[in-house]
């Protein structure tokens, strides 16, 4: 896919939509991944007894993360939830794309893939401003959200089995 998005080469028109395509696919999937290690997290220090509030059952992603944020807060593991903190609060920016990719209006341009998105609020609909992804922009977001999932993935196996650890 790096090919397809490349800056430096010209593509055609239906290799490049392909590629847009490929690549808000490619997005929304490292955010599942993501929200799986995070519930997944949760579900493990639930299991442990650690004190969970409810929105750590919302269907939400951003629910369920605000809720390990909430524990984190509230407990060490062992020095491991400041870096645990800091990686969720990086992904939470991150975050912010998600809703224009998961349910967002998608507009491919030649070199670019524009993104409107629009939703309800307190009964009325709100249009937000539309995002514009540049091939350059697409491949950095990709590779930002493959990192930060990577991140997650390692810190919250740490914390897991600190909680581990402390319940044998």
């Amino acid at each position: 896919m790096k090919a397809i998005i490349s800056c430096r080469e010209p593509v055609t028109a239906p290799n490049f939509d392909l590629a847009a395509m490929y690549w808000r696919g490619a997005c929304l999937d490292v955010f599942s991944k993501a929200e799986k290690t995070v519930s997944d997290c949760i579900e493990d220090l639930r299991a442990k007894s650690y004190k969970l509030g409810e929105e750590s059952v919302h269907p939400g992603a951003a629910a369920r993360l605000r809720s390990l944020l909430a524990v984190l807060h509230n407990h060490s593991f062992a020095g491991h939830q400041r870096v645990a903190q800091k990686i969720l609060h990086e992904w939470q920016e991150l975050s912010l794309h998600r809703p224009y990719l998961a349910h967002g209006i998608f507009e491919i341009g030649e070199d670019e893939v524009v993104i409107l998105l629009s939703e309800y609020v307190k009964g009325g609909r709100s249009d937000h401003p539309p995002r514009r992804y540049s091939r350059g922009d697409m491949r950095d977001l990709l590779s930002d959200l493959e990192m930060g999932a990577n991140r997650i993935s390692s810190q919250l196996a740490q914390i897991r089995a600190f909680g581990r650890a402390e319940a044998a």
